[in-house]
């Protein structure tokens, strides 16, 4: 059997780590490609691992260095995943299979297998980014709206912050559609979304609920007390941002937005609810005249 030749012929890496009882680091061995990656000779690495290491992306080395001693330590076989620069400047994503055990001088031995999922981790994060994204405008669809809602409530309610629920509808949108058609429909609505996103402040969140209808949400509103005011004045610069023509394929289109506004803590403390809340005064912005912000009537306090 040609050892050499299959360690060659394997579509991965073959390696062992060693760290001293001084905590000196070295790869005894390594296979050939690893040496192509990164553009270092294997003798240089099997007297000191840190030339590969340094290639390891910041994020990553506590799950590669740190808890792979803690495993070997234990003799717990390991599987993950981290990122490492190659000497080209491209990053890429490596798989690990491991298992490790600790020697009777104290010293941890590692002994792995790597193969490159790059391919891989590029079409999950597209199948991610397409579950969370409306593909039309590229804000947060719903889903993932109501998912960064929560979160935020939760950190607002740690901090003691108030947050601000903006529910959008577009007035004379259908008059549009109907008109122009649905391809300058959805260029107008692209539009919309890169306004909206332009008016909000760092750190808010913008999303397309559905049709049109967008839904803003107002982070960090410090002190609570200036939250109402904060809320207003954005939802009067949204619509007036919104009441400017938009010109899609040389035509001058106009429309306008009535938005409704609820407050955490004050209205409420749960964020669908807010979203309700948002959404009736909304609807009364439409009957009370249109291309206006109105606030949600009901004063929940921190009663859900």
């Amino acid at each position: 059997m040609d050892w050499h030749q299959l360690i060659k012929d394997i579509p991965g890496a073959i390696y062992q780590f060693k760290k001293e009882a001084d905590g000196r680091l070295s790869f005894p061995f390594i296979s050939p490609i690893m040496t192509e990656w990164f553009g270092v000779p294997a003798a240089s690495v099997a007297k000191d691992a840190t030339v590969i290491l340094s290639f390891i992306h910041p994020e990553d080395i506590d799950i590669v260095l740190t808890q792979g001693d803690e495993a070997a330590a234990h003799g717990k076989p390991r599987h993950f995943e981290f990122r490492i620069k190659k000497h080209d400047g491209s990053w890429i994503w490596l798989e690990a299979y491991e298992r490790g055990k600790q020697l009777a001088d104290g010293s941890l031995v590692r002994s792995g297998y790597l193969h490159d999922v790059t391919e891989r981790r590029k079409r999950s994060d597209k199948i991610a980014i397409m579950a969370h994204t409306d593909m039309l405008t590229g804000l947060p669809n719903r889903a993932h709206f109501n998912e960064l809602l929560e979160h935020n409530v939760t950190r607002a309610t740690r901090k003691n912050r108030a947050l601000a629920v903006l529910f959008i509808d577009l007035d004379k949108f259908k008059p549009v559609n109907d008109t122009h058609g649905h391809d300058v429909g959805d260029l107008l609505l692209m539009e919309v979304a890169r306004r909206l996103s332009s008016t909000l402040r760092q750190g808010d969140i913008a999303c397309r609920a559905g049709g049109d209808e967008f839904i803003a949400l107002l982070n960090d509103l410090e002190p609570p007390e200036i939250a109402e005011a904060v809320a207003t004045d954005v939802a009067e610069r949204i619509c007036a941002e919104l009441a400017r023509p938009f010109l899609i394929n040389d035509l001058s289109l106009m429309i306008t937005a009535s938005i409704g506004v609820a407050l955490f803590p004050e209205h409420s403390i749960k964020g669908n609810i807010l979203i309700r809340l948002a959404d009736q005064a909304m609807y009364r912005a439409k009957t009370e005249g249109r291309n206006c912000a109105r606030l949600a009537v009901d004063r929940q306090s921190k009663k859900p």
